[in-house]
């Protein structure tokens, strides 16, 4: 059922089910109701416009629903910056909080336990590289993932991942089709995975050589339409047969059936270990699976599941279908989580665990951190903006500590240990939190616009007795102003400087190392049952390294040396081997199993033996999804077919979501740092010229409203000129400025409340900002030429790109409590307007 103007009102579903979607006056969805076919209901209801969030004008800025709430702030140009999530059933809130550049890429991301991290990003568009800073301060700038390239080795192309502990993956590739055709991973000179790839004309994977330990290398066989009929490695060899619907009706050694209403729900599966038979409600949604019985919530999404061994696990979702609460009946354990970034695993008995997953490149899992005793982010560490500057300067801690977790002398006593440092100070003092501009930057602004002054004045009144050793100050006030500026609005960001500021203590991996509990099981035990004992795949203390192959898999991970873990309830170091449809090959793993995602990096469940693909979930024994896909592909032979996984060729696709097959991890690695355009398997827009052109626009892009605040005055002209210094003779009585310098001068070095600083404190308390302005232009050239031939194939040219700068540092309105100075127009009788 729709409305008027074509928004949906009502969905019923076959199994009996229905959601009711409500909208306001122009159209925008306040209110989605799903109702069971048993009664039971849910309710999601969608706020906007709230004067509590910061620009949530004609936005979204809150949802509510049965599990909580999350709110949202954001900058003037719509990107979020804070996301605040509240459990009601933990009484926990968790918030996260994000900065971007003027491409609207994260270039800051706060976790809810204070962790940050920054995203650098090259002129070319692509991220580079990501540092992380502890929640304490002391750690700060080190490097947790670089991408580089794409350069020369040996006469290969190739792109180079390094993590943090040292591990190096190079991964080399044809230039021509961009896809991998070797990836070699170890530290220094120790080589821990060297793989080899080959193709058919078609694109297939045929072979992955494995040159370290040729016992694992593999082999494919594919039909005329691409899907995988042979597959032999270290687990043998499996043939694979479909139906011309695109069901699976064999794999290996097992045969599969088909009956009932959906023709595509496998409804029987015969193998050597016996019969396995499952059942579907009319929704097409699986509710048992070989003695599991499966419970739907009103919006379709699997509730519980109550397995045939008598465990328990129920699930929970927010307003979008991200699932933010797993718990199990056996242990009572409890994990919330928070957009796969962030989460807490509660255990009776156990000390929670906080989880901090790292991504980077195409969304990859580069690592996690687990911690313990986490003091949490809360509103009380981001007090309002106030505009009173005086407040700033008597409650510094209630503005410089804004977003620390911890104590604030602490917190900078850890971060600048050493005067490396100081640039990041720079960049955190002018810090804009949340879109807004906020009392350190008024500050900041207020204290360079009073050195500017003082260091003019010492040059008109050099020659004074008083002020003869204020002469030095001309010649370095205007070099320190303008880097002040810089670094106030962090041009890092904007990938026109290299860093993000220097390195502070030791690495984080070097402060947390992990330490693997005795009783972690290892990766080669399936895990499968009720017993109440863990079984694997939690989160450790401490951060670890990932590093998948070709598909997102997580093959290995290493510690902060950069080796393979080890530890737990059996011996062996780090290694999880997979079959071609993702079963983890349990006599080829080793090592403690303590992370949660692996094949194709989604999660891995080994109470039911399902992966979490983020909208459903899969079944890698049976190469099946359990729920059909919500999106129909129309472009895919076998699309219509909506349990199928990737269209039969698990070895050249991965499905990032459970919605779309897309082409595996690497190659969207490659062809990210090399420009190309992904779409769904790969469907990719050809390189014309005004391709190149677009593009480097976008890198490129200052918006026109930017532009247009600017007058020509170059950065060259500014400094050294004569332009301020008369600015300041026209408009300050420097006389005044002396006399208050020389006061101030009178206060200085004192240890607590000084009478004779009472009149200068009462005049600063009556300074406010009303506006400064200091505008900054970026524009940068970068010479591009091309030769196309007939064909549309392209030599494309890129020389050195040159940046223009120009800064304008425009006349404001301060109130002050001075008088004077050439501030002649009384304000309320409190104070002059200059």
């Amino acid at each position: 059922m729709n409305s008027p103007s074509g928004k949906v009102l009502e969905q019923r579903n076959a199994n009996g089910s229905y959601t009711n979607y409500y909208y306001d006056s122009v159209d925008r969805l306040t209110s989605i109701v799903g109702h069971h076919s048993s009664g039971a209901t849910k309710t999601v209801q969608l706020n906007y416009d709230e004067p509590t969030r910061a620009n949530g004008k004609g936005r979204l800025t809150s949802v509510l629903d049965s599990n909580g709430k999350t709110e949202f702030n954001y900058d003037a140009r719509g990107n979020e910056t804070k996301i605040q999530k509240v459990f009601n059933q933990e009484d926990l809130t968790l918030i996260f909080l994000k900065e971007y550049d003027f491409g609207n890429r994260p270039t800051l991301i706060t976790y809810p336990d204070g962790t940050v991290i920054h995203n650098r990003y090259t002129v070319g568009g692509y991220l580079t590289e990501i540092t992380m800073d502890s929640a304490d301060g002391s750690s700060s700038g080190h490097s947790v993932v670089n991408y580089a390239g794409p350069m020369m080795d040996s006469g290969k192309f190739k792109v180079v991942r390094s993590v943090g502990n040292g591990v190096q993956t190079n991964i080399f590739f044809d230039p021509i089709q961009r896809r991998p055709t070797e990836v070699v991973s170890g530290l220094d000179s120790d080589v821990y995975e060297s793989l080899k790839y080959e193709y058919d004309l078609a694109g297939n994977i045929t072979k992955i050589e494995d040159l370290r330990n040729p016992g694992r290398t593999q082999n494919f066989q594919y039909d005329q339409f691409n899907r995988v009929v042979n597959a032999t490695g270290k687990y043998g060899t499996e043939d694979y047969q479909y139906s011309d619907a695109g069901n699976l009706i064999k794999k290996g050694a097992s045969t599969y059936s088909y009956s009932g209403s959906n023709a595509h729900a496998v409804t029987r599966i015969v193998s050597p270990q016996g019969t396995q038979n499952y059942a579907y409600d009319n929704s097409g949604l699986m509710t048992n699976r070989d003695g599991d019985a499966l419970e739907y919530d009103p919006m379709g999404k699997l509730q519980r599941i109550l397995t045939k061994d008598g465990e328990v696990v129920n699930y929970d979702y927010d307003y979008k279908g991200s699932r933010i609460r797993k718990s199990k009946q056996s242990d009572s354990s409890n994990v919330i989580s928070f957009d796969s970034m962030y989460e807490i695993n509660f255990r009776p008995g156990f000390t929670p665990v906080h989880t901090v997953y790292i991504k980077g490149l195409e969304d990859e899992i580069v690592s996690q951190i687990g911690l313990q005793n986490v003091s949490l982010l809360t509103d009380a560490n981001f007090p309002n903006q106030d505009t009173d500057v005086a407040s700033v300067i008597l409650n510094p801690k209630e503005s410089f500590c804004n977003g620390a977790s911890i104590d604030c002398f602490q917190y900078f006593k850890n971060r600048f240990t050493n005067e490396e440092n100081y640039p990041v100070a720079f960049s955190w003092v002018f810090d804009i939190r949340e879109g807004k501009i906020g009392n350190r930057f008024r500050l900041g602004i207020l204290s360079l616009f009073g050195i500017s002054v003082i260091g003019f004045a010492g040059l008109v009144l050099y020659g004074t007795p008083k002020t003869k050793n204020l002469k030095p100050v001309q010649a370095g006030v205007t070099p320190v102003l303008i880097l002040s500026v810089f670094m106030s609005f962090n041009f890092f960001s904007c990938g026109l400087l290299p860093g993000t500021g220097s390195k502070n203590g030791d690495p984080p991996w070097v402060i947390l190392p992990s330490t693997i509990p005795v009783d972690t099981p290892s990766v080669s035990n399936p895990g499968v049952g009720g017993s109440g004992a863990s079984p694997g795949g939690n989160p450790v203390p401490g951060m670890i390294f990932f590093h998948p192959n070709h598909l997102g898999s997580i093959t290995m991970a290493t510690n902060g040396a950069g080796k393979p873990i080890s530890g737990g309830s059996a011996a062996g170091t780090s290694f999880v081997s997979y079959k071609p449809y993702g079963e983890i090959l349990r006599t080829d793993s080793y090592g403690p199993d303590a992370f949660r995602f692996k094949y194709a990096g989604q999660e891995e469940e080994k109470e039911t033996g399902l992966l979490f693909y983020k909208s459903r979930y899969y079944d890698p024994g049976m190469g099946r999804f359990l729920q059909s896909d919500s999106i129909v592909n129309g472009s895919s032979l076998s699309g219509s077919n909506l349990y199928m996984y990737v269209d039969g060729n698990p070895m050249q696709y991965n499905d990032p979501t459970g919605n779309n097959a897309w082409i595996h991890m690497l190659n969207r690695i490659i062809g990210h740092m090399m420009g190309k355009h992904f779409g769904d398997k790969d469907i990719t827009k050809r390189v014309s010229a005004g391709g190149v052109l677009k593009g480097l626009g976008r890198v490129t892009f200052v918006p026109n409203s930017v532009f247009r605040r600017f007058e020509n005055k170059t950065l060259g002209n500014l400094v050294g000129s004569g332009k301020i210094n008369n600015w300041v003779k026209q408009n300050v009585n420097l006389q005044n400025v002396k006399n208050e310098l020389e006061e101030t001068l009178t206060c200085s070095g004192t240890t607590s409340r000084n009478p004779a600083c009472e009149p200068l404190l009462e005049k600063l308390s009556k300074v406010r900002i009303k506006s400064v302005f200091v505008q900054l232009k970026v524009q940068v050239a970068v010479p591009v030429s091309f030769k196309c031939d007939i064909w549309d194939l392209c030599k494309i040219k890129i020389d050195t790109p040159t940046v223009f700068i120009q800064l304008k540092v425009e006349k404001g309105s301060v109130t002050t409590g001075f008088g004077g100075g050439g501030c002649d127009v009384e304000e309320n009788g409190k104070g002059y307007k200059c």
